[in-house]
């Protein structure tokens, strides 16, 4: 996205007189939602592909490229929403500016070829993983195509399982595209030039956090983990990534 257009050009505009390296430059963020994309970013590629790189095309829907560049991948934090069950993921692009008021359209069919989801858990250091591939978000019609508008969000589920036998009962599918979680992992780079950021996630995590009686009785006994829904706030409705 435009959000990460200016990494892929960092080593070519960072030269010895820079104040910052490369690897600093590319944690340097003002938007706290910017920084936990990078956060996932850094994350996918320690689990996933440690060979994948940022694109060089500009402004584009691509935030990395994997190794040997045949896929493109688009990245997005999922959070939690009062009264909501899953975690939203808001899946749109920048649309310009109508009265001077910035608006937004769902992506379209061929923007990217996989949809990197994350969430983290900053209480247990986790980051809870969505890899899913285009073909599905058309399916579900997500994706702005020639026959179908697309939508701006979704939600996305660890386990197929539902919340009770009472009220709506959620659409699960993305279920079958979590990948699981892994802990969080961060260089002394990116700590160093996050501190502020996740000084402030981890706090208010912790402030957050359930009492004891609340997170055992939020078990799954399907997935081994607490159910979506039940996440804390670990990423909060305060990020409107």
């Amino acid at each position: 996205t435009e959000l990460f257009a200016f990494l892929s050009k960092l080593e070519a505009e960072c030269d010895e007189t820079s104040l910052l390296t490369v690897e600093e430059a590319s944690w340097d963020f003002k938007s706290i939602g910017h920084f936990k994309e990078r956060v996932g970013i850094a994350q996918y590629t320690k689990d996933h592909d440690p060979d994948a790189t940022f694109p060089t095309e500009q402004n584009g829907s691509t935030d990395l490229v994997a190794g040997g560049g045949m896929t493109s991948m688009q990245f997005k934090t999922a959070r939690t929403l009062k009264g909501q069950h899953g975690l939203l993921v808001n899946l749109k692009e920048n649309a310009g500016r109508v009265d001077n008021k910035p608006t937004y359209r769902p992506y379209s069919e061929g923007s990217f070829e996989t949809l990197v989801v994350y969430h983290f858990d900053w209480i247990a250091n986790l980051a809870h993983c969505w890899i899913i591939p285009e073909s599905e978000l058309i399916e579900q019609d997500l994706l702005k195509t020639a026959t179908c508008a697309g939508r701006k969000s979704f939600y996305v589920y660890t386990s197929v399982e539902r919340q009770s036998n009472k009220g709506y009962a959620p659409d699960t599918w993305t279920a079958h595209f979590y990948e699981g979680a892994t802990p969080i992992v961060l260089s002394e780079t990116a700590e160093r030039m996050g501190k502020t950021f996740l000084t402030q996630l981890r706090g208010k995590a912790v402030a957050e956090a359930p009492s004891a009686s609340e997170a055992s009785s939020s078990s799954d006994p399907v997935v081994g983990t607490k159910r979506p829904w039940c996440f804390a706030n670990s990423d909060d409705e305060s990020d409107s990534e």
